[in-house]
């Protein structure tokens, strides 16, 4: 769909007037501040000089700039971190939050938006291969957008995997590991996929076993058997942002994501 300028217009500059301006009222409170600040308003001042209707990288930023008001608006933080440096390594990460009771925690946050595209034969090939869980069933229609649908909802699960596989290289390559506590932030619009996808996933990699309500669990362990993939399980806890695409503010936060337990 194309983006409509003026609405475009109008968002970043809610953007610089609400969060931006709070991000800047609370610079005491996060270490490099200036560079999440500069690295959000270049990306605004991009597309502003070339319009098009790629705005990810806007996305992107503006979820950056809600984690940090987030953390800032928590009383338990303490202090936080704009992309500190790792111990022992030539890498960074998106933040560091130091608590009231002397946690440190060190958060990598990811937009998760899959593109436009139609999966449908690979959607049919995977219901063909009986790589959909028994006890679960996925009803989508060719002619409803059956197609997108399963890209945006395969595409999604591989990333959770990819990018919470890039985490852990990071956090193996640390020195001086000891207290200290990582969680994976995903941020999405609530659209292209949704907070339980995050919940099985995130069951999966704390208990090392995939939810029976699980559709993709067999898909999934189809896949990591066959690419060889061991997973450390370093990470402490997922978390998820929820933003529409036009809204300068989360309509959901939370961290300890995990899905719902079974009364039996």
């Amino acid at each position: 769909m194309p983006i409509d300028k003026g609405a475009a217009e109008s968002f970043i500059a809610a953007v610089c007037n609400e969060t931006i301006s709070f991000l800047r009222a609370n610079a005491g409170r996060l270490t490099y501040c200036d560079k999440l600040i500069e690295r959000s308003t270049s990306a605004m001042a991009t597309w502003r000089a070339s319009p098009s209707d790629n705005i990810r990288p806007i996305t992107e930023s503006v979820n950056e700039l809600c984690i940090a008001r987030k953390f800032l608006e928590i009383e338990e933080c303490s202090r936080a971190f704009y992309e500190p440096p790792l111990d022992g390594t030539d890498q960074t990460i998106d933040y560091l939050v130091e608590t009231n009771d002397g946690r440190r925690i060190f958060f990598d946050v990811k937009t998760v938006h899959p593109e436009d595209k139609d999966a449908w034969e690979r959607f049919k090939s995977i219901t063909d291969r009986g790589l959909l869980s028994d006890n679960t069933e996925l009803v989508l229609d060719e002619n409803w957008m059956g197609g997108e649908i399963a890209h945006s909802f395969l595409a999604s699960r591989e990333k959770f995997l990819d990018y919470t596989i890039e985490l852990e290289a990071k956090i193996d390559a640390m020195r001086n590991k000891d207290g200290l506590l990582f969680a994976m932030v995903f941020c999405g619009n609530g659209y292209d996929w949704h907070l339980d996808q995050l919940e099985d996933f995130a069951d999966f990699y704390m208990s090392g076993r995939h939810r029976p309500d699980d559709p993709f669990a067999k898909m999934e362990a189809h896949s990591i058997a066959e690419k060889g993939i061991t997973l450390s399980r370093t990470i402490n806890s997922f978390c998820y942002l929820e933003r529409k695409i036009s809204k300068t503010t989360p309509r959901k936060f939370g961290c300890n994501v995990r899905g719902p337990k079974f009364p039996f």
